[in-house]
């Protein structure tokens, strides 16, 4: 697997767009991360490096081998959610602040991608 395929499944599995998203996720600037991609230098680096601090399966990642079952996978996320869900109401109940939906949906967005 090449590793533009690499960046296709990170979008995917983190629900982004764009080149810039990517770059904010690997913690660079997007004309840094462009540079590199015009340039062919690797990114598998910094591929690597954010998945083992997000504990992504690695093998799925850059051999398309999957070490884990589907629902097992399914499940983590499951647990994922629900600690999420559970943390932002126990934070909104003790100190009383009043959030929109969409706040408190984009809250509960940003603590499951810490939580994986």
């Amino acid at each position: 697997m090449n590793v533009l395929d690499m960046i296709e499944k990170i979008k995917s599995n983190e629900n982004l767009k764009f080149d810039k998203d990517i770059a904010k996720l690997f913690d660079i600037s997007p004309t840094d991360y462009s540079n590199r991609k015009k340039r062919g230098e690797s990114l598998i680096r910094l591929i690597v490096k954010w998945g083992v601090e997000e504990n992504v399966d690695l093998n799925w990642l850059i051999k398309g081998i999957q070490t884990q079952t589907e629902p097992e996978m399914m499940q983590k996320n499951s647990d994922t959610l629900t600690e999420a869900l559970i943390t932002v109401e126990e934070w909104l109940a003790e100190t009383g602040a009043e959030i929109t939906p969409e706040e408190k949906a984009h809250l509960i967005k940003k603590l499951v991608q810490k939580l994986k």
